[in-house]
């Protein structure tokens, strides 16, 4: 427990402080999701036993950084998406290409799972990028409603977790699904969702968010339990994975922790959604209360 405070203590003051001043270079916080996203990638082909796949290592991290990099760089374009479901498909194509003259060295299922959840992980390191170069739909001038938003993708993905874990402590007594996650309980579920529904209303209030009535709370208080439920199943879901493969922790970046997508498992979930529900309400004109 000492390890994992400490460790935590030590990355949020690293954390916050680079997401404020990474603004400028453009650059900075493009080389933090590819990080993110490269080793989050390596980790999981190494839990499925294929990291030390020559071919496999080839088609995969060039297309992992080739998703991430053009978001930053053309996402304005309309040939994109179209782009990026290019290299998707074709990574899908290669990695059973792979299994197929492997010669039964890799299997099927290690190929298929290893290519959808490095497609899952590039794309959802790709979505915070864009949910951070948002701009407000129809202002006069280009707003980047994005930099207040962003942030809300940890929020939602942290706060359920340590919420969860609290209350889970104290009052779990029902199992929410114990043979994924033994530790997880029902009442932990709830708790966490408490915990990122009061995180978000707080986070509201200081980045200066403004409504004139009810409505724009109870939209941002919907989008804090949708995200929070997101971000348990996606929690789950890596440690299905893990239960799969036998494996306790992707990695060791993080003392006490495990590796980046022990971290950062609810984050990739929660990402994609909360880009999309942005996007949504941002062009049904419901997010300028936070433009200023």
């Amino acid at each position: 427990m000492k390890t994992r405070i400490i460790t935590s203590v030590v990355a949020i003051a690293v954390f916050v402080p680079f997401c404020i001043f990474s603004k400028e270079p453009w650059f900075l916080f493009v080389i933090f999701c590819e990080i993110v996203a490269l080793l989050g990638t390596y980790e999981m082909l190494k839990c499925i036993g294929l990291h030390k796949s020559v071919f496999i290592s080839v088609i995969s991290y060039p297309a992992v950084f080739a998703c991430v990099l053009m978001t930053r760089l053309v996402a304005t374009c309309g040939e994109y998406f179209l782009g990026v479901s290019f290299i998707c498909f074709t990574l899908i194509f290669l990695s059973v290409s792979a299994s197929t003259f492997s010669k039964g060295r890799i299997s099927v299922k290690d190929a298929a799972v290893g290519a959808v959840m490095t497609i899952y992980i590039s794309f959802s390191a790709s979505c915070i990028l864009l949910l951070r170069d948002m701009e407000l739909f129809g202002a006069p001038e280009q707003i980047n409603v994005g930099a207040y938003l962003y942030l809300l993708v940890f929020v939602f993905a942290w706060l359920p977790d340590i919420g969860g874990y609290f209350v889970g402590m104290a009052f779990g007594k029902h199992k929410l699904i114990p043979d994924v996650s033994p530790k997880k309980t029902v009442e932990g579920f709830f708790g966490g969702i408490i915990f990122s529904l009061v995180a978000s209303v707080v986070y509201s209030f200081v980045i200066g968010f403004r409504s004139d009535d009810i409505a724009g709370f109870f939209v941002f208080a919907l989008l804090s339990i949708v995200c929070a439920v997101v971000s348990v199943f996606g929690d789950l879901i890596f440690s299905l994975i893990k239960r799969q493969y036998g494996i306790k922790d992707y990695g060791f970046i993080f003392p006490g922790h495990g590796g980046i997508l022990d971290r950062f498992d609810s984050v990739l979930a929660v990402a994609p959604f909360f880009y999309m529900l942005s996007y949504c309400l941002n062009h049904a004109g419901l997010l300028a209360d936070f433009a200023g």
